[in-house]
């Protein structure tokens, strides 16, 4: 299965809480990040859409000549993005790019990872890949089945379904009273008793956290939690 990695991306950032907001360093992370991806995957088509209106391109020319990529960029509400946080214009990247990209539109499926991350075993998590939508969730401590929110850094989706489910849920983001996408993500699921969406195998995700500053680096899963995964995908 072929599935094009959506690049989600905001060089001039307006959104609160964001630890890295230099520009220049932002652009280098990304362009390392495709850089990776490339690497994993030769033959990856890639969609890299930026809100705050950095057109990408030139640098994918020089850079990256012979891969596969397309450039998007518009400018995302910056007013709502600054009251209300950066999944808000998470939100709006990820509907842009629906609508607008060539290599998703004209498709079934897309991936979605933020700027700055890649993920080691993509390959792997698109096998496993259950045709509908698959996500990383946080559960409780020791829970089979009771989790907290849903991790929005990498996902893999049905187009039609993320439009059903999805596509509104960054509208309920308020990064002040602690409320982020990851939150709205996980109680749409909830309320949408949507079940079996954890993915098989772990998915492994290296880069910076924009918000943070601080490197993220997924470990491969002990047996233990190996087992957990598998019970979790079965019954939940």
């Amino acid at each position: 299965m072929k599935i094009p990695i959506l690049i989600t991306s905001s060089v001039n950032i307006s959104s609160p809480f964001v630890e890295i907001k230099d520009a220049d360093r932002r652009i280098a992370l990304t362009l390392d990040a495709i850089r990776q991806w490339i690497r994993i995957e030769p033959d990856i088509e890639i969609v890299i859409c930026d809100g705050s209106g950095f057109d990408f391109k030139p640098y994918m020319q020089r850079d990256f000549p012979n891969a596969k990529i397309e450039c998007l960029s518009f400018i995302n509400n910056a007013e709502m993005t600054r009251i209300r946080g950066k999944g808000y214009g998470e939100g709006e990247i990820i509907n842009y790019a629906i609508s607008h990209s060539d290599y998703i539109k004209n498709g079934v499926y897309f991936a979605k990872c933020t700027s700055k991350y890649w993920v080691e075993n993509y390959a792997e998590c698109v096998k496993g890949f259950n045709g509908i939508f698959s996500c990383e969730k946080f559960y409780k401590k020791r829970s089979l089945n009771k989790y907290i929110l849903c991790q929005t850094i990498f996902y893999i989706s049905e187009i039609r379904f993320y439009r059903k489910n999805f596509a509104t849920c960054y509208k309920r983001v308020d990064d002040y009273q602690g409320y982020f996408l990851e939150h709205a993500f996980g109680d749409t699921i909830r309320e949408n008793k949507i079940k079996h969406i954890t993915f098989k195998k772990k998915p492994l995700i290296i880069g910076l956290h924009g918000s943070s500053g601080e490197f993220y680096n997924s470990t491969p899963e002990r047996l233990r939690s190996k087992l957990f995964r598998w019970l979790r995908y079965t019954f939940d």
